[in-house]
C-alpha cells in the first residue's frame, strides 16, 4: 500500500505577507508602497545608537591596544571580538576585559597566535 502526500493542502496562496511600509529615505514623507514586504525586526530590537553606544568602550579598548601598545592587528581583533561576545552574553564590560586579558600568555592567545620567528 502506498500513501500519497499532497503539498498543496499545506501551502499558502501568498508566500510572503505584504504590508504597506515606508519606502526609500529620499521619498517624500508619508509615501507608502503597498505590496512591499514589511522589514523584519525582532520585538525589542535595539536601535543603532544603542548598539554602537554599548560597544564603544570595546572599540576604544581595541584602538588603545593597537595604537598605544602596538599589538598586532589580528590579536586586537580577536580580543575585541571576544570581549564583545562576552558582553553579548550578558557580562559587564570590565569583567569581560579582565576575563579576556586573563586568557593571554605573553600577550598572545595560546593556540591561536604563533610566536614571531
Amino acid at each position: 500500500m502506498y500513501y500519497t502526500f499532497d503539498w498543496r493542502q499545506y501551502s499558502s496562496p501568498v508566500l510572503y505577507p505584504t504590508y504597506p511600509v515606508y519606502g526609500h529615505p529620499a521619498a517624500p514623507t508619508g509615501t507608502v508602497y503597498p505590496g512591499v514586504p514589511a522589514p523584519f525586526a525582532w520585538p525589542g530590537t535595539p536601535t543603532a545608537q544603542q548598539v554602537l553606544s554599548a560597544v564603544e568602550p570595546v572599540v576604544r579598548h581595541g584602538i588603545f591596544e593597537g595604537i598605544e601598545e602596538g599589538q598586532p592587528f589580528v590579536h586586537v581583533v580577536r580580543q575585541v571580538a571576544a570581549i564583545a561576545y562576552l558582553m553579548g552574553m550578558g557580562m559587564p564590560y570590565l569583567q569581560a576585559v579582565r576575563m579576556v586579558e586573563s586568557w593571554e600568555v605573553d600577550e598572545k592567545f595560546p593556540g591561536f597566535e604563533r610566536e614571531n620567528k
